[in-house]
């Protein structure tokens, strides 16, 4: 079917995949590293891995850092559900999402330049 990406969820409610400072109440001191295992054979199979969080996500950077040596992973995912979270809480600063990776699909999509507002295009 051509899927070559995994999208666990590693961090929901009470429940961590890796070794979390955040859950600590969740996670068993030497438990195995979930996430690093499914790497491991997204890495034999030629998969990636992107780590799915809901709602807790003051871990993302940490994350991120502690599996970017792997070359299936791919990075995070919020599950944002906005019936109870509105998502704006999960963000570290206002400057996530604003790499030049993604203002430059933002200015492909929209053909809009960043920074540029509808109104402003349209006078």
């Amino acid at each position: 079917m051509g899927g070559d990406t995994l999208v666990p969820t590693v961090a929901v409610y009470q429940m961590s995949l890796y070794p979390s400072r955040h859950n600590v109440d969740h996670v068993v001191p030497g438990s195995l590293d979930i996430v690093r295992i499914l790497l491991a054979k997204c890495e034999k199979y030629g998969l990636g891995l992107i780590g799915e969080f809901y709602p807790e996500c003051r871990e993302l950077d940490r994350l991120a850092g502690r599996y970017k040596d792997s070359p299936a992973f791919r990075g995070v995912c919020l599950r944002l559900m906005s019936w109870v979270d509105p998502g704006l809480n999960n963000f570290r600063s206002l400057d996530w999402g604003c790499d030049d990776y993604t203002v430059g699909l933002f200015e492909k999509e929209t053909g809009l330049a960043a920074g540029e507002s509808r109104n402003a295009r349209a006078l």
